[in-house]
């Protein structure tokens, strides 16, 4: 097995982010063409060529203001490609990188951290717990709303009880910062969830108008969707919205109409990866817990059906998912990290260590093999076309570069360098590459100081 430029770092601890991660999912709304290769795409057609490495162009975004380091996914819709970008969005010209829009401000002081299109509107969720919709011909805000949410509790000091002498503890409330998931849309609803290891409850998930922001129905939950390694997001499903219990050894089946639940599945171990679709029918979809066992559930009238394909429990000690990265499905066979020994930090969490190599599974038999021993995504990989061969490969963005890995039933065969220019953002776990119509390749490299937004061929 041939290795070019792998990146390797022992331990991959960054609170989250995710996301876009993965494109978010849209469904009705009128939504504007495919981000890039579905994962579940076996087929050529639609499948981007993997990018030769040469950039195209780079453009600078502003530094992450007032909430939590998470990447900026880009949207593409026709020739223009936009992310969000300090109050707002700007909008930059995919083929020279010229920024042709600058969105007005939404005036919440803190950054845009997720988007997802729905029609003519391109929604933006903040790090402050609110949501904010601009049109995409000319990024006027549409609506704005901000939720009601929890505020932060924090330690102010002691003071001195004057009849004992005792040091008592006070604490002050003050706006909370949020993480927050995809952003997701079905017919003319929204919902996205927001995350605070600041708060009580630690967790809202959130539905609202498309129309005009107005809030639908709210979920408070004690958890948190985020944790060390990334985030587990909900998925729209044909069925109802799959929501991942958060800090909870189960998922959901809610009621897009009301939030309540349709069905519930419990497991030994939380959603570690959010939902993955199998296919195109909005039935099948693949996750990990955090413990590494792959499961596939499938949604029909009469419920939840889950099947677990993959058990980590064969490893001895206390195993841990590396990171939230979603499996992926190429040429039939399910590529996902494989779990690694779990080691309790001074901060209090479970932490990952290493790289545990890859767990393939072939769809059709259930047979798995261990692959690519010493490796792992960094992020989602993202299914593409060979240029050479014209056969399929998993492109990742890890933490060092960009690199394409070449398997074949099963088999890692190779991984190589396409670019160091492409490195993966801060927290962008969940598949932050996104592909123009053209084949040009679009994500957001660096950190909270410096953000790029990189454009290959």
């Amino acid at each position: 097995m041939k290795f070019d430029g792998l990146s390797r770092r022992d331990l991959f601890s960054t609170l989250f982010l995710l996301s876009l991660c993965v494109p978010s999912c849209v469904s009705g709304c009128g939504s504007h063409e495919d981000q890039g290769a579905s994962s579940f795409n076996d087929s050529l057609d639609g499948v981007p060529y993997c990018p030769k490495g040469k950039i195209r162009w780079t453009a600078e975004l502003d530094a992450i203001q007032g909430s939590f380091a998470q990447p900026s996914i880009p949207v593409v819709v026709g020739s223009l490609v936009y992310v969000p970008n300090g109050g707002g969005v700007a909008a930059y010209d995919v083929e020279t990188g010229r920024r042709k829009l600058i969105g007005e401000s939404a005036q919440f002081g803190v950054s845009g951290i997720r988007s997802a299109v729905c029609g003519e509107l391109l929604l933006i969720a903040f790090g402050n717990g609110a949501l904010a919709a601009y049109r995409l011909d000319d990024l006027s805000i549409a609506w704005r709303a901000k939720f009601d949410l929890a505020e932060a509790v924090v330690f102010a000091g002691y003071r001195i009880d004057d009849a004992t002498g005792e040091q008592i503890p006070e604490y002050s409330r003050k706006p909370a910062l949020w993480n927050v998931t995809d952003i997701l849309v079905h017919d003319d609803r929204a919902f996205v969830g927001f995350s605070s290891f600041q708060t009580d409850p630690g967790s809202y998930l959130i539905c609202t108008s498309t129309h005009d922001g107005e809030v639908c129905w709210t979920r408070e939950y004690p958890g948190r969707f985020c944790f060390n390694g990334g985030a587990s997001c909900p998925q729209v499903a044909q069925a109802g919205l799959l929501v991942p219990v958060p800090e909870s050894c189960g998922f959901e089946l809610l009621s897009f109409e009301d939030g309540s639940a349709l069905d519930q599945f419990d497991m030994d171990a939380p959603v570690g990866t959010g939902f993955a679709a199998l296919d195109s029918s909005g039935e099948s979809f693949m996750f990990q817990t955090r413990s590494g066992d792959l499961h596939v559930v499938e949604i029909s009238g009469e419920g939840l059906d889950v099947s677990k394909v993959y058990s980590a429990a064969e490893h001895e000690g206390q195993m841990l998912l590396p990171n939230s990265a979603l499996p992926a499905l190429c040429a039939g066979w399910i590529y996902c990290n494989a779990s690694v020994e779990a080691h309790m930090g001074d901060d209090g969490f479970l932490h990952s260590q290493g790289a545990g190599g890859l767990i393939a599974v072939e769809r059709e038999s259930g047979r798995a093999i261990r692959s690519g021993e010493g490796y792992r995504f960094d992020s989602t990989p993202v299914v593409v076309r060979d240029r050479e061969t014209d056969g399929l490969l998993l492109l990742c963005l890890q933490e060092g570069c960009l690199q394409s890995v070449n398997v074949d039933g099963g088999i890692v065969e190779s991984v190589k360098t396409v670019s160091e220019e492409a490195v993966l953002s801060m927290d962008g776990i969940n598949g932050p590459c996104v592909f123009a119509g053209d084949g040009v390749m679009l994500c957001v490299a660096g950190d909270t100081a410096r953000r790029i937004l990189v454009a290959l061929d």
